[in-house]
């Protein structure tokens, strides 16, 4: 077992092409420690899917997305439509810890945009935070988001950057409203820097 997973239920199996989700798996490990996966099908799955990202939802190093190869795929003989294999890791591209992140309630104006993977067009709905971290952001949203991956920009340049963004939990709100729980991807060290510093600057005046 690779040793950036050491405590995983979950992980999110995703296109190679458009980053969507195209599953989301069970995550168990055999008597060698080897990865094993269980989930539902997508279109064209085939017996072995190589070099596909794979974000695993580890409780101890948080975020860890992999480029894996998933081998020996085959139907869950008792739960229709859904399939099981082993899971190699060939490398990782990231990890974002979600535990050491201070979550700061902030309300900032915010637009998501993103490319339309079945249109190729170009899209974006508007939001507001309700918190921030280095690590993600929690954003509500009066429309549905069709996508799982889009790039966050902040309004009147509160932030100047606009950091790649998944989606991890996506909630109906009870005032009609949506939820999203994300995770901001491939932060550069002036990206991240850039957050950390606006962070604990606004944290600074709220304790004021």
């Amino acid at each position: 077992m690779d040793l950036s997973i050491k405590n995983c239920r979950k992980c999110h199996i995703l296109d190679p092409q458009t980053g969507a989700l195209l599953s989301e798996a069970a995550v168990s490990y055999t008597r060698e420690n080897e990865i094993y996966l269980t989930f539902p099908g997508w279109e064209l799955v085939m017996e072995e899917a190589y070099l596909m990202p794979v974000v695993f939802f580890d409780s101890i190093n948080g975020l860890v997305t992999c480029n894996c190869s998933i081998c020996q795929i085959e139907p869950v003989i008792d739960k229709k439509g859904y399939y099981h294999g082993f899971c190699h890791i060939l490398s990782v591209k990231n990890t974002a810890d979600r535990h050491e992140d201070f979550r700061l309630p902030l309300t900032i104006t915010v637009n998501m945009s993103y490319i339309d993977p079945e249109t190729g067009r170009s899209g974006g709905i508007g939001g507001v935070t309700s918190n921030i971290s280095a690590g993600g952001v929690y954003i509500i949203a009066a429309q549905k988001l069709p996508v799982q991956v889009f790039y966050t920009h902040f309004q009147h340049n509160v932030l100047p950057i606009a950091p790649q963004t998944r989606v991890l939990r996506t909630e109906p709100l009870s005032n009609g409203k949506y939820g999203y729980g994300c995770c901001f991807e491939d932060l550069s060290s002036y990206t991240e820097s850039l957050l950390r510093r606006f962070i604990f600057h606004m944290e600074s005046i709220h304790k004021k």
